[in-house]
């Protein structure tokens, strides 16, 4: 283990591990002890230890939707603001279970047309206080920002909403076609679910403008997922943004694109950012090597946790398999499903990075198993395709929470 008067004596402990590594001397005491020193690493009680902790100074100062939903959250309020200036106490993370904060993935895509006013106002509506809003966006040829979603392939991402073969920055926002009757869920919802356009008014049968979004949420948080690569889409988000004043009421990046994030960053550098694939291979790399704690700097402020469950993805994989090998396929797949889980599933990862500032969401988690494994392990907030239904599970599932007094929270 590193030496404590090393750690007090060096601002960075990344300095004292690249002291061990490059003085030859250390080298056979560090080949000998990096085991010992892994295993208290990843060790819960160790990561908690203060003088490996280094606080993200960009987050909680600034992030004002997570203290404003959470708050919402625990007093079941319709429409509780906390102010930015105040705090609630301080509560300790490993005595105490908390609900976590609902975030509609799409509007709510698995319940309602994805990412249109019609969707956003039935969560809200079946969800009062207790939901941010995950909108995707994209660019029409006229510069439009407009809520959609599908990316891939990009020359053709129309066809499976509204049924027509191109591009979405081939047309204006003015010849944009309405999304079709039926148009199916996201492959992470129920298998072959469909939601039913023509239920809903006008407002849940067209792809809708960000900015008539922000006018009539103009009070709700968000997370913005950006899908085109292009500067032009940050700076007209940010300009929205800056116009109805929700700068400080949103989260926004993408997941699999280093440079989109970049973009973010380099326009706005106050308004934080959610980690893409690669920082999420590399956190987990640097935590099961151990290295984790030694890192000083994390280049985002919101974590995405994925949780995999072993029957959503067979049945969404499997359909593929020859009839021949489903059998061998299915003892492979659950074999790969359980030991990835066990990797993924991390409590004391995810408590070191909520006691460095950096809340925990778990992402695109659709199962009442997973949701209580999400209020077990004090997640900051959880993206679903299903808020209604979590909400739900969440009221239905009210835990007794015990304190090591002896006293019960509610």
């Amino acid at each position: 283990m590193v030496p404590r008067f090393l750690l007090e004596r060096f601002s960075n402990p990344s300095l004292v591990l690249v002291v061990f590594l490059l003085v030859p001397v250390f080298w056979p005491l560090l080949f000998f002890t990096w085991p010992v020193i892994c295993f208290f690493i990843v060790s819960d009680k160790f990561l908690r230890n203060p003088l490996l902790i280094h606080t993200n100074k960009n987050l909680l100062r600034d992030m004002y939707l997570f203290k404003k939903c959470s708050a919402s959250v625990r007093r079941g309020a319709s429409s509780s603001v906390v102010s930015s200036g105040t705090s609630p106490p301080p509560v300790r993370r490993q005595n105490v279970t908390r609900n976590p904060i609902v975030i509609a993935h799409r509007c709510g895509g698995g319940e309602f047309p994805e990412n249109t006013i019609a969707a956003a106002k039935s969560t809200l509506a079946s969800t009062p206080g207790s939901t941010i809003l995950h909108v995707d966006l994209h660019l029409t040829r006229d510069k439009e920002v407009i809520c959609f979603h599908d990316q891939e392939p990009h020359e053709r991402n129309m066809l499976k909403l509204t049924g027509r073969d191109a591009s979405i920055r081939t047309f204006t926002y003015a010849e944009l076609p309405p999304l079709s009757p039926r148009i199916p869920t996201n492959p992470l919802c129920d298998l072959g679910t469909y939601i039913d356009t023509t239920q809903f008014r006008e407002d849940g049968r067209t792809i809708c403008k960000f900015e008539d979004l922000c006018e009539n949420f103009i009070d709700t948080p968000m997370i913005l997922e950006l899908w085109d690569d292009d500067p032009e889409l940050v700076a007209r988000t940010h300009d929205i943004l800056f116009n109805y004043r929700k700068s400080r009421h949103v989260v926004w990046g993408n997941r699999f694109s280093r440079e989109i994030q970049s973009t973010c960053e380099q326009h706005d550098l106050a308004m934080p950012t959610f980690n893409t694939a690669s920082q999420w291979i590399i956190v987990y790399i640097c935590y099961y090597l151990g290295l984790l704690p030694f890192v000083p700097l994390l280049h985002f402020d919101v974590f995405h946790a994925v949780l995999i469950n072993e029957d959503r993805y067979r049945r969404l994989l499997l359909g593929a398999v020859p009839a021949k090998m489903r059998g061998v396929a299915r003892l492979v797949f659950g074999a790969v499903c359980r030991t990835a889980n066990y990797f993924l599933r991390a409590p004391g990862l995810f408590g070191h990075l909520s006691a460095r500032g950096i809340p925990v969401v778990g992402f695109s988690i659709n199962d009442t198993d997973e949701w209580a494994y999400a209020c077990q392990h004090n997640f900051a907030a959880v993206v679903t395709d299903y808020p209604k239904k979590m909400v739900s599970f969440l009221r239905g599932n009210v835990q007794v929470l015990k304190v090591k007094d002896g006293r019960e929270r509610f």
